[in-house]
């Protein structure tokens, strides 16, 4: 993505990227387990294998227990187990199908979704998104997935931009609601900004930096030598 950006920057200066990144709520654990049987027959999965599979996601139970209270134990109907190895292989082949249909370029790692667009024409550009968005929400609902709903994690709108007066852009809607334009967003552990300059990002880990030297500074006292230069 931040070389595809680039390249437009570097080759075609007067383009822009407009980029819109979701988030899927509590995503390993809404994964519905008919529908995951259901897209493992549809890439070919069947016989024992496929029993193998059902016979993994069902009879599975929790409970909650507090102070010595339990609770009755309740079916678990949606999600795949957490810190397994077949977890995130069976959440990468629920969420396949995302991109089907969509017009504009998609990029997906686990959870993370972005879509973008190389603005020629910010009209197209912005129809385009506002149909994959509506298709990205129609798929979730099919298929008993959320987005966005945890109000620090919402639907975000960055517009990689070098041009001093960017042209007007049509709003992007996402679940009917007008999707919030930001300065910056972080990514995959990286913050990207609109001109990609990531001064935000170095400034992120310098503050880091500092507050670790910090403590390594206070056990100083503490701790001999050898063990201050591992933690450093």
């Amino acid at each position: 993505m931040v070389d595809t950006i680039h390249q437009s920057f570097d080759t075609t200066p007067s383009l822009e990227i407009q980029a819109v990144f979701l988030d899927i709520s509590k995503a390993f654990d809404k994964v519905w387990h008919d529908g995951l049987i259901f897209k493992l027959k549809q890439n070919g999965i069947s016989g024992s294998i496929l029993k193998l599979f059902e016979s993994y996601l069902s009879h599975r139970k929790q409970r909650v227990v507090l102070n010595g209270a339990t609770a009755n134990y309740a079916d678990i109907k949606s999600g795949v187990p957490q810190g397994s190895v077949l977890g995130p292989l069976l959440f990468l082949i629920y969420i396949n199908d995302l991109e089907e249909n969509v017009k504009s370029q998609i990029r997906f790692f686990a959870d993370d979704t972005m879509l973008f667009s190389i603005v020629d024409k910010p009209n197209i550009s912005a129809n385009d998104l506002n149909h994959d968005l509506e298709i990205i929400h129609q798929w979730a609902m099919q298929w008993k997935l959320e987005f966005n709903p945890d109000p620090s994690k919402q639907v975000n709108e960055l517009l990689f931009s070098v041009k001093k007066k960017p042209p007007i852009h049509p709003p992007l809607l996402f679940n009917s609601n007008v999707i919030a334009k930001v300065d910056e967003h972080k990514h995959l552990g990286i913050i990207l900004d609109s001109t990609l300059s990531f001064k935000s990002h170095v400034n992120e880990k310098i503050i880091k930096t500092k507050k670790t030297i910090g403590i390594i500074r206070h056990l100083s006292k503490f701790l001999p030598i050898k063990t201050l230069l591992l933690l450093y």
